[in-house]
């Protein structure tokens, strides 16, 4: 039976983020007695790429080659950050463990409705959602900070500000296709910003 070039190219993003998670934990788990703060940050690409694996099939998605490239760059690239010893190690775990319970709660909300390409697998309204229209998004954020504060090296920098274009590209991209349907126009007119409440 021949795949479909969608379910190919599902079935790849899949085995790709398992071994990029495979590696990543290969890198940090040697280093946990030393800085045992990076646990918070594995544990939530863990529980990210579980439930992408176990996502349901969107109802439409983005063609766009651009919307593809931005949103891999957006989930691959912390998966290839690197262990670093840095003094902002406290306020950075901090920082690691707020912003997994905000995505970890964003992620509840979508259940399997979670996909890495801009698609419609459903509005969403519950939870965070009722207050910033991308909570996940802003989670992600504060545990990249947070892991680059107790990780800070030249790569992670990199890594960082390259993965921090590509989800402010995502959130535009997400919205170009869900503005489409009438629900979802609805959720923008009552939740007015994206990522930071009275900022954007």
């Amino acid at each position: 039976m021949r795949l479909q070039p969608r379910t190919a190219l599902d079935i790849l993003e899949k085995i790709v983020l398992v071994g990029l998670l495979g590696s990543l934990a290969y890198r940090l788990v040697p280093s946990l007695a030393e800085n045992p703060v990076n646990i918070i940050f594995l544990i939530s690409q863990v529980l990210l790429v579980a439930m992408i694996t176990f996502r349901q099939t969107a109802t439409r998605i983005s063609a766009r080659g651009a919307d593809w490239l931005v949103a891999f760059g957006g989930t691959f690239l912390p998966l290839v950050v690197r262990n670093g010893s840095g003094a902002g190690m406290g306020l950075g775990g901090v920082l690691m463990l707020v912003g997994f319970a905000v995505a970890f709660s964003s992620q509840l909300s979508l259940r399997r409705s979670l996909g890495v390409v801009a698609a419609n697998r459903g509005v969403k309204t519950s939870g965070l959602y009722g207050l910033v229209r991308h909570p996940m998004y802003l989670g992600y954020f504060l545990t990249q900070v947070g892991f680059l504060l107790a990780n800070p090296t030249g790569w992670n920098a990199a890594i960082f500000a390259i993965w921090v274009g590509c989800h402010v590209y995502r959130i535009h991209a997400e919205e170009r296709l869900l503005s489409e349907d009438l629900d979802y126009q609805a959720f923008t007119r009552r939740v007015h910003y994206r990522l930071i409440p009275l900022v954007y």
